[in-house]
């Protein structure tokens, strides 16, 4: 079976080349496996120096939390409620009561890497999940939460609606762990 560091620094190579990684990291005075974060700046100008005509600002904040055992219906809260208390107004706002002007949008990811499968009604509370706010009605972006479970007992992925566009990564990094520990 493949252990939950090993998975999580397979997982950590895949964003190493995009992302910006702090491991571990402490973040509302709890400690997390990793932080991963991607800024982007999209800008386009007219051939008069000077003149842009839109600029979009674009970011993720992935944090990462492994379990030796599965995790609980109350870590799995605490995780989400991070995820609204402290990394929405940090991360997204900076503190004040809107994000910069050219904000476009923010995904703050969840990922829970479980060595061991976690209790139904936690999976059922990761599957229907739902988080995003909505700043002067898109004029200053929105900002959704994306989570997914990694289930390295059995193998599975588990995912919030919006956390669907994880599972590809999610499940070519456990394919590969799958095919490097069978070596």
């Amino acid at each position: 079976m493949i252990q939950v560091q090993d998975f999580l620094q397979r997982v950590l190579s895949y964003y190493h080349s995009s992302f910006d990684l702090t491991v571990p990291c402490s973040i509302g005075g709890k400690e997390y496996a990793a932080l991963a974060a991607l800024h982007a700046h999209e800008d386009q100008y007219v051939r008069v120096v000077g003149t842009t005509l839109w600029n979009a600002d674009s970011h993720e904040y992935t944090l990462f939390q492994t379990f030796e055992q599965a995790p609980t219906g109350a870590e799995l809260e605490e995780m989400l409620e991070m995820a609204g208390q402290y990394m929405e107004p940090q991360f997204v706002r900076g503190g004040e009561p809107l994000p910069p002007k050219d904000h476009q949008y923010t995904w703050l990811s969840l990922v829970l890497l479980s060595q061991h499968t976690p209790d139904p009604a936690v999976i059922k509370r990761v599957k229907s999940f739902r988080k995003t706010w909505f700043y002067r009605f898109y004029l200053r972006g929105y900002c959704e939460v994306r989570v997914i479970l990694a289930d390295l007992e059995t193998g599975t992925l588990t995912a919030n609606p919006a956390g669907r566009s994880l599972k590809k990564l999610y499940a070519l990094a456990l394919k590969n762990a799958r095919e490097a520990s069978s070596r």
